[in-house]
């Protein structure tokens, strides 16, 4: 059990690694320092990686609080999250949903397992700014997150990760999804 523990946080690790830190410094720990960085990204092997089906599960905020700017932005970072474990793996699903609206959740791209990174790409151009006026972002998240419990627990993929992009402000409270967060759950 410990071996398998170990092989998959080491995986997890490897895929985390495959951005540099000097490119993408808002991406790593600064607490940690750079040899243990390096020497994790050493021991990395890409091949074990190949093989591994991973879930994305994308929360970008829709609310006017977002402004176009930053939304536009959070779409340009699911290409390149999804670009870079495509890299990585071939066998990638991906789900994107617009939370922070004033009703529930929107889910704008299904869970998917796309043919080529440019048929996501397309899939990800049709995705508008909502600019709800109200951000009711507590519970969204909290939605998001039962989504992505119940696609971990249907054991389909590997890995299923919640990345969520938000300005953090919202009308309800984020305590559920704090709790959820923090829980043993790894998003």
């Amino acid at each position: 059990m410990k071996i398998e523990q170990l092989w998959v946080f080491s995986v997890k690790q490897c895929i985390l690694a495959k951005e540099s830190r000097r490119n993408h410094v808002d991406f790593f720990d600064q607490n940690e320092s750079l040899s243990v960085f390096l020497e994790r990204r050493h021991d990395c092997l890409f091949e074990m990686c190949e093989d591994l089906e991973v879930d994305l599960i994308f929360a970008i905020d829709g609310s006017a609080k977002m402004k176009i700017d930053g939304f536009n932005r959070s779409l340009h970072l699911i290409d390149e999250i999804v670009t870079g474990i495509h890299e990585i793996t071939e066998f990638w699903k991906a789900t994107v949903i617009q939370v922070g609206t004033e009703g529930p959740a929107v889910v704008e791209i299904e869970q998917k397992s796309f043919d080529t990174l440019d048929d996501f790409r397309r899939s990800l151009a049709t995705i508008g700014w909502r600019r709800s006026p109200g951000s009711r972002l507590g519970d969204s998240l909290v939605d998001v997150a039962d989504l992505a419990m119940r696609y971990a627990i249907k054991g389909e993929s590997d890995f299923v990760w919640m990345i969520s992009m938000t300005t953090g402000f919202s009308d309800d409270k984020l305590d559920d999804f704090e709790i959820l967060k923090n829980s043993k759950v790894s998003f």
